[in-house]
C-alpha cells in the first residue's frame, strides 16, 4: 500500500486542464459582486436576457413592414397590369370587329365562294382581284402585317404577301368557323415577317349563308406596344406581354425607358399565370432578382407582366433591415460578452468535470481537477477529486485480488481438463474432443482413428513392486504418447492403465502404423524404483470413423473390443476393428513386430 497522504498523492497527480488568466480574473471579478453561486449567476443571466424582447420587437417590426410593402407593391403592379390588360383586350376586340367587317364584304364573300367552287388550281384572274382588294385594305391599317383568305379546308386562296407564309389557326378553327365564331390563334414570332404576330380570323358566309372560307389577318403588336407604353408612362415598372412559355411578345419600360425583351423561365411563367400569389419573386433572363405580377389576357394566350427590380422595390426595407441588423449585432456583442464571463465560471468547470468523468470511465484514475472559487461547482469538483482518490485505492486492492483469483481459476481450469498423475487430458476432456471430431468429420467427410492402449500385466507390476512403480510406468507411457503424436492429436488417460489417442484425418493404414510405433517404443519405458528388469508392453485396439462406428461411445467400444482381441491373442499386439455396420466382426491383427495389414474382406 502507498503510505503517502492524500495531499502528497494529489500533488504528484497531473492536473487535467489548467485555468487561464481570463478565467481566474472572471472568477475574482464575480466574487467581488458576490456572484459565487449558480443561482446568482443565473439571475444575472436572466436580467441580461430581458434585452432579447427588444430584438424580437425590432425583428417583428421589420417583418410587418416588409409584408406591408409587399402588399403595396403587389397592389400597384396588379393595378397597372389590370388596366393594361383591359385596354389590350379592347384593342383585340376592335381588330376582331374590323376583320368581321372585312369578312362580310361582298367582294370577299363572292370571290371566296367562286374560288372554293372552282378547280384545285383556282381562277388566276379572280385570285389577283381578291389579292388587290386585300392589299388596298391593308394599306389603310398599320396593325395588319398580312391579310389572307382561306378556303373551307384552311388552304390559302389569296394573300397580301408576295409569298404565302404559314397560317397557324387554332386547332378547333373548323368548328369555330362553322359556328360563326371568331378565331384567335397562338401569338408568336413569324420568321418570314421578322416580327411577333397573332392570327385572328372570321368565317366568310356567302349570300346563301353558306360557309365558304375564312378571312384571316396577321396582326402585329404595334398597337399593344402603344398601350403598354401609355400604361407604364407614370409607373416605375417594366410592362410586357408574355406567352405561357415565358417568351415576351412586346415590352415597354416605365418612366420613358426603352423597351427590351423581358423573357422569363417557363416555370416562372406558369407560376405567374396560376396566380398563386399576387406578387412573385424570381430571377429574370439577366439573372437579376425581380418581383413581378401578371394579369392574363382574355382574347389571346398570354398575359400582361409587370416587373420591378427587387433591390429597388425593397430599398426601404433594406434600410430598415440594416438598422435592425446593426442594433441586433450591438446587442449580441453585449450579451455575448456577459455570457462569456458566466461561461468561464460555469461552463468550463463543468466541462472539466465532464472530461475528467470520461477519463475515469475509461479507467484513468490519475485525475486531479483544479478547484476555483467557492461556488457549488467548485465544491462538486473537490468532491470529485476525493472520489477519484478513493477509487484509485479501491482499484489497487481489487486488482491484487483479481490477479490472485485469475491464477486460481487458471489452475482450476487446468485441473478440470488434465489428469493429475500423467498430465494428459482426462476422460471428460477426451469425450468432448471426440464429440467435436465426430461433428467435424461429418461436416467435411473426413476419416479419423481412435487408439485404446492398455499396459500388459499392470496388476502384476503393482503387486510385485508397488503402486509407485506403476505410477512411474504410467508417466512414462504418457511421455511416450506426447512424443509419438502430433499437436492436433488428442492423448488422454481413459482410466487406470488405459489410454486413448484420437488421430484426426487419419486412415486405417496410418492409424495402425502409429499404433505399432507406440507399441514398439513401449519397451523403452522402465520403472526406476525396482532392480528387476521389468519389460513394459502394450496391447492396442484401433477403431475407425466411419468404418467402425459413427458416434463417440460406439467408437470407444469398438476400440475396446479390438484391444480385448489383442489381449486374447497373446498381448503386445495391435488389433484394428473394421467391422462395418450390420456386418460380422472381422479383425486386423498384428503380432509383435509384424508390419502387415490384412484386408478383413478377404
Amino acid at each position: 500500500m502507498d503510505d503517502r497522504t492524500e495531499n502528497e498523492r494529489r500533488a504528484a497527480t497531473p492536473q487535467v486542464g489548467t485555468p487561464g488568466v481570463t478565467e481566474r480574473f472572471a472568477t475574482a471579478a464575480l466574487g467581488v459582486f458576490g456572484l459565487h453561486s449558480i443561482a446568482r449567476k443565473m439571475t444575472v443571466l436572466a436580467l441580461i436576457a430581458t434585452l432579447l424582447p427588444s430584438v424580437a420587437m425590432g425583428w417583428l417590426s421589420y417583418v410587418l413592414n416588409e409584408r406591408t410593402l409587399r402588399a403595396k407593391i403587389g397592389q400597384e403592379l396588379e393595378s397597372v397590369t389590370s388596366r393594361a390588360s383591359r385596354e389590350i383586350d379592347l384593342l383585340i376586340k376592335e381588330r376582331l370587329y374590323d376583320v368581321r367587317v372585312f369578312s362580310t364584304s361582298s367582294v370577299v364573300a363572292e370571290a371566296a365562294e367562286e374560288l372554293g367552287d372552282a378547280s384545285a388550281a383556282g381562277d388566276p384572274g379572280r385570285t389577283r382581284e381578291l389579292a388587290n382588294y386585300l392589299r388596298s385594305v391593308r394599306g389603310r391599317f398599320a396593325d395588319y402585317e398580312e391579310l389572307l383568305v382561306l378556303d373551307p379546308k384552311g388552304r390559302i386562296v389569296a394573300t397580301t404577301a408576295d409569298r404565302p407564309g404559314v397560317v397557324e389557326l387554332p386547332k378547333e378553327w373548323d368548328r369555330l368557323a362553322r359556328a360563326d365564331r371568331p378565331m384567335v390563334g397562338r401569338a408568336g414570332r413569324d420568321e418570314k415577317l421578322g416580327t411577333e404576330v397573332m392570327i385572328i380570323g372570321e368565317p366568310i358566309r356567302s349570300a346563301r349563308d353558306r360557309f365558304v372560307g375564312v378571312f384571316a389577318a396577321k396582326v402585329n403588336f404595334k398597337g399593344i406596344g402603344e398601350v403598354l407604353r401609355a400604361s407604364s408612362k407614370d409607373a416605375a415598372c417594366e410592362l410586357s406581354v408574355v406567352g405561357r412559355d415565358g417568351i415576351a411578345l412586346v415590352a415597354a419600360a416605365g418612366n420613358g425607358g426603352g423597351s427590351r425583351r423581358a423573357e422569363v423561365e417557363p416555370a416562372v411563367a406558369q407560376a405567374l399565370f396560376s396566380k398563386t400569389a399576387p406578387l412573385l419573386e424570381y430571377r429574370d433572363e439577366d439573372g437579376r432578382a425581380t418581383v413581378g405580377s401578371l394579369e392574363p389576357l382574355k382574347q389571346i394566350e398570354g398575359g400582361v407582366l409587370a416587373q420591378l427590380d427587387r433591390r429597388t422595390a425593397y430599398a426601404q426595407i433594406g434600410r430598415l433591415r440594416s438598422i435592425t441588423l446593426a442594433l441586433t449585432f450591438a446587442l449580441l456583442i453585449v450579451v455575448g460578452f456577459a455570457a462569456s464571463l458566466l461561461g468561464l465560471t460555469i461552463v468550463r468547470p463543468l466541462g472539466r468535470l465532464a472530461r475528467g468523468s470520461a477519463k475515469v470511465a475509461g479507467g484513468d484514475l490519475t485525475i486531479d481537477l483544479p478547484v476555483l472559487g467557492r461556488s457549488e461547482v467548485a465544491g462538486l469538483t473537490a468532491l470529485f477529486n476525493n472520489m477519484v482518490l478513493r477509487l484509485a485505492h479501491t482499484r489497487d486492492e481489487l486488482d491484487a485480488k483479481n490477479e490472485a483469483l485469475r491464477a486460481k481459476n487458471a489452475e482450476l481450469q487446468t485441473l478440470s481438463r488434465t489428469d493429475s498423475l500423467t498430465g494428459l487430458q482426462n476422460r471428460h476432456s477426451l469425450m468432448g474432443a471426440l464429440s467435436r471430431e465426430v461433428e467435424r468429420s461429418q461436416r467435411y467427410d473426413h476419416a479419423f482413428a481412435v487408439l485404446m492402449l492398455d499396459v500388459d500385466h499392470f496388476k502384476k507390476l503393482n503387486d510385485a513392486h508397488g503402486h509407485l512403480a506403476g505410477d512411474q510406468v504410467l508417466r512414462g507411457i504418457s511421455r511416450l504418447l506426447e512424443q509419438s503424436t502430433r499437436s492436433c492429436d488428442c492423448a488422454a488417460r481413459y482410466g487406470g492403465d488405459e489410454f486413448v489417442v484420437v488421430l484426426p484425418e487419419t486412415d486405417l493404414t496410418t492409424a495402425v502404423q502409429v499404433a505399432e510405433r507406440i507399441r514398439q517404443r513401449a519397451g523403452a519405458v522402465r520403472p526406476t524404483i525396482t532392480d528387476d528388469c521389468w519389460e513394459v508392453s502394450l496391447s492396442i485396439g484401433v477403431s475407425m470413423y466411419p468404418e467402425s462406428a459413427l458416434d463417440p461411445d460406439t467408437l470407444l467400444r469398438e476400440a475396446d473390443a479390438a484391444l480385448y482381441e489383442a489381449k486374447r491373442s497373446g498381448r503386445n499386439q495391435v488389433a484394428a476393428s473394421v467391422r462395418r455396420r450390420g456386418a460380422g466382426a472381422p479383425w486386423i491383427l498384428l503380432e509383435a513386430g509384424e508390419q502387415r495389414l490384412e484386408d478383413p474382406a478377404r
